[in-house]
């Protein structure tokens, strides 16, 4: 929604931190965006829908992928 260059969403720092844990490991990152989807009439609902299966779909929000707290990752049974 905002077709800004520099937005990658609402980034935590200490979240994004666990994986460049030491000061070495952050002196030299790459970050790569990648537009999955966009449109020029979708509503702010169906936009922030589209955007909530795309982290369900990709598994974003599994903490072992990617970064995003929600929606929150089911459990599988059993673990």
């Amino acid at each position: 929604m905002t077709d800004s260059i520099s937005y990658f969403g609402s980034a935590d720092s200490e979240y994004v931190g666990r994986d460049f844990p030491t000061r070495e490991s952050r002196s030299d990152i790459t970050i790569r965006k990648e537009v999955l989807w966009e449109s020029d009439v979708a509503t702010k609902g169906e936009v922030l829908a589209k955007e909530r299966s795309l982290i369900v779909q990709y598994r974003s929000n599994d903490p072992n992928i990617g970064y995003n707290k929600f929606p929150k990752k089911k459990e599988s049974p059993g673990g």
